[in-house]
């Protein structure tokens, strides 16, 4: 009662086996001792008789307590007792989740597999349809079996049922992790297969499944389902160097751009008076062009003001995978109003 009704005081006990007479040397705390006097006199021997009078002398108080304190030990050590087996089925069941996990991961795995394959097998089986169909047709013009006014028709019904088979390949198509053996990376050379067009890559985009392809003079936004890695265009391009204020022209596969191009294209571009909308297009397509001329290094003149269009321009820069490294200008480069790009 005292710890009960006294502040900063709570009761704790040393618990006892009943049994063997001894403690167990366990503390509760939260529960008043209960007295086993009488218990162990009648394990030491002591008549029955006496032990029943001596304990009906008690007050009924203290009987109702030692009964109530004995009734909260026994829910305390069932609760402890279902708890103990709480914990032992929740690491079975975790057991059994992680099982299951790597079963369902294996069977995920061996399904991609399949598409892949299928994929692959039906790409293959397409091709060689359309080798086999080419030959045929050719054979049969050499023979003069087929005339001029005959092949063409006959061309473009071969291409629209070849169109058509692929769009249902492309409904299988596998997804982009399972697209290992082609190791796509900038600068690859590419065909673009509903195209028929070769080009290279100038960006690629893992999160939209998206690559950006130079074909010729243009750029164009391609799904990377639709490109096929080749070993070279059929004629290769030219790099051109940058040295002081013109191009040292030299071979490197990156991209071929007109000549009136190369003459006026300048290793720096002034975004100073756009707003970050309005820089961010201008930017990306300055530095598409640099990196397929060769250009490098380049100065992005932001100018110095608040460093609201220099922290953007960082950002955007941290994005672009063919940017090796980026550095403020020194105090002849214009300072922290100048970025030098390097590609």
């Amino acid at each position: 009662t005292y710890a009960y009704l006294t502040k900063g005081v709570c009761n704790a006990r040393v618990e006892f086996d009943e049994e063997t007479l001894k403690p167990t040397f366990e503390i509760s705390i939260g529960l008043p001792g209960k007295s086993c006097a009488f218990i162990i006199a009648q394990k030491l021997g002591l008549a029955l008789e006496v032990v029943s009078q001596a304990q009906s002398f008690l007050p009924q108080e203290k009987i109702k307590a030692d009964s109530l304190i004995e009734k909260i030990e026994e829910d305390r050590k069932l609760i402890k007792k279902e708890k103990n087996l709480i914990e032992v089925a929740k690491e079975e069941s975790i057991k059994i989740r992680d099982k299951l996990e790597k079963k369902l991961n294996k069977i995920e795995e061996n399904k991609k597999e399949i598409i892949l394959k299928t994929y692959q097998e039906a790409e293959k089986i397409l091709k060689e349809t359309q080798s086999k169909a080419e030959n045929m047709i050719e054979r049969l013009n050499k023979k003069k079996f087929l005339s001029k006014e005959s092949k063409g028709p006959l061309l473009e019904q071969m291409q629209a049922i070849s169109k058509e088979i692929k769009d249902e390949i492309v409904k299988i198509k596998p997804e982009k992790e399972l697209i290992k053996n082609q190791n796509i990376e900038i600068g690859d050379y590419v065909l673009v297969k509903s195209l028929n067009k070769k080009g290279i890559i100038v960006s690629i985009s893992t999160k939209s499944e998206k690559c950006k392809v130079q074909i010729d003079n243009m750029k164009m936004l391609i799904s990377i389902f639709d490109i096929e890695k080749v070993d070279k265009l059929n004629k290769a391009p030219e790099k051109y160097n940058h040295i002081g204020n013109g191009f040292d022209r030299g071979f490197s596969g990156r991209d071929s751009f007109s000549l009136s191009k190369i003459k006026t294209f300048r290793n720096e571009i002034s975004i100073r008076q756009l707003t970050i909308e309005e820089a961010r297009p201008v930017l990306e397509k300055y530095l598409d062009d640099a990196y397929l001329l060769g250009v490098s290094p380049v100065y992005i003149i932001h100018g110095k003001g608040k460093g609201v269009l220099r922290d953007e321009v960082k950002k955007m820069l941290d994005k672009i995978p063919y940017i090796k490294s980026f550095r403020t200008g020194d105090t002849k480069e214009g300072g922290i109003g100048v970025t030098v790009t390097y590609l």
